[in-house]
């Protein structure tokens, strides 16, 4: 399904993309799992077509070599700036939470010389809707972002189970409770364990074809506040 956003569109960013999504029974290690079986899979088929349709001069050692990995790395996102210096380039600070720059994902990626996961956000730079690591912490999320050719190619995170957890993340992130009442009710009615994924299809495809501008990948051209028509 397509996602929406305000952000102005640049050559590793669109405003309007396609997300492959997926909510799942688990926690957050059942997501991560997952995720990196299903990324496994269709980049191995990606890379079969590639090569049946093959183009001179295409490089796909980068997908090759990424196939041979046994498991893709872990950091935690306190190890992360601590392996970054904190420097303010790579790593910025606002009020009560932390950001790593996308200068920063490519530190990391070069560090990890290819795709790694990036754990344990600050919980208010995500949604409100990911789980605390522990219950009702008000600090890090159970969360996980794969970083993979442009920075973020994945974000994956453990889910609220119960409509109390949902509450107090709302209160949290000063968000309020009317705009998600529906949500809360659902949790309330059926508290389960969850967690979900969604894999950025434009930024996958930009990472296995070397494409310099992720604008040129658009089935469509939809960026803001530029007419593609007539």
């Amino acid at each position: 399904m397509p996602s929406f956003r305000s952000e102005p569109a640049d050559d590793t960013h669109l405003n309007e993309f396609f997300h492959s999504e997926a909510e799942i029974p688990g926690a957050l290690d059942d997501v991560m799992d997952g995720v990196e079986q299903y990324f496994r899979n269709i980049t191995t088929g990606a890379l079969a077509r590639m090569k049946n349709h093959y183009v001179p001069d295409q490089d796909l050692s980068h997908i090759e070599q990424f196939l041979q990995t046994r498991a893709i790395p872990c950091i935690t996102f306190d190890n992360a700036t601590v392996e970054l210096g904190n420097d303010p380039n790579l790593v910025e600070h606002h009020s009560g939470w932390r950001t790593i720059t996308r200068a920063g994902e490519q530190r990391l990626l070069s560090l990890f010389d290819g795709p790694v996961w990036l754990t344990h956000f600050d919980h208010l730079s995500v949604p409100f809707y990911q789980a605390y690591c522990s219950q009702y912490e008000a600090s890090v999320a159970a969360n996980a972002d794969l970083l993979c050719g442009a920075g973020e190619m994945i974000g994956a995170g453990e889910r609220h189970s119960t409509g109390d957890q949902v509450r107090h993340a709302l209160r949290h992130h000063e968000v309020p409770d009317k705009d998600y009442t529906w949500y809360i009710q659902m949790k309330d009615a059926f508290p389960m364990q969850t967690s979900g994924f969604g894999l950025g299809v434009e930024r996958w495809l930009q990472w296995l074809t070397k494409t310099g501008d992720i604008r040129n990948l658009q089935l469509v051209p939809r960026v803001h506040d530029f007419p593609t028509i007539p």
